[in-house]
């Protein structure tokens, strides 16, 4: 099959395939469709992340990397000492292990784009909150502290549809234990 272009808003595109549009916003992009009498059959524009100073990247794994990283250094600025991230045991998974003063904080990283689904704190379900107690147990239990004063907290970091960072809030006790 031959490849087909189509002009639209002023750049050839590649029919079927992703192209930059310059009537939107930097970074909006429309996937192509055309008949074979070369009428448009379909042209819809997606608005991704436009070019600000952080860059979101569509892939979750990616994203919640970086809502981990930008935590870190919030725990940072606010007298925490890291001590480990991304502790992983069967019970689950700790984002982020700290030290506030004599207290040790396992802390819950959520990353969410946009208010539509709901703020990052309202993601945490029953279950989760279940799963990090285990773990947050299973740590304490593998390192020998099982008499240490501990807490879990969640940073709540939350970007708009622009990828500009909106909110970045620690919430201490977020989960009993």
């Amino acid at each position: 099959m031959a490849t087909r272009n189509l002009c639209i808003a002023g750049r050839v595109a590649t029919v079927g395939k992703k192209c930059q549009t310059s009537q939107d916003r930097p970074g909006s992009y429309a996937i192509l469709a055309l008949n074979d009498d070369r009428t448009v059959s379909a042209a819809v524009t997606w608005a991704f992340w436009p070019h600000k100073k952080t860059e979101l990247p569509l892939d979750r794994k990616k994203l919640g990397a970086l809502g981990e990283k930008l935590a870190a250094g919030h725990l940072k600025k606010h007298g925490y000492r890291i001590v480990e991230c991304n502790y992983h045991c069967r019970e689950g998974e700790i984002d982020i292990v700290a030290r506030q003063k004599d207290t040790l904080v396992f802390v819950e990283v959520r990353t969410k784009t946009g208010t539509a689904f709901g703020t990052p704190e309202e993601s945490v379900t029953k279950a989760k909150k279940h799963k990090m107690v285990a773990a947050a147990f299973k740590y304490l239990r593998t390192k020998g502290n099982t008499d240490a004063d501990w807490r879990i907290d969640l940073v709540a970091v939350q970007f708009d549809l622009t990828g500009k960072l909106t909110r970045i809030e620690i919430i201490e006790n977020a989960v009993g234990g």
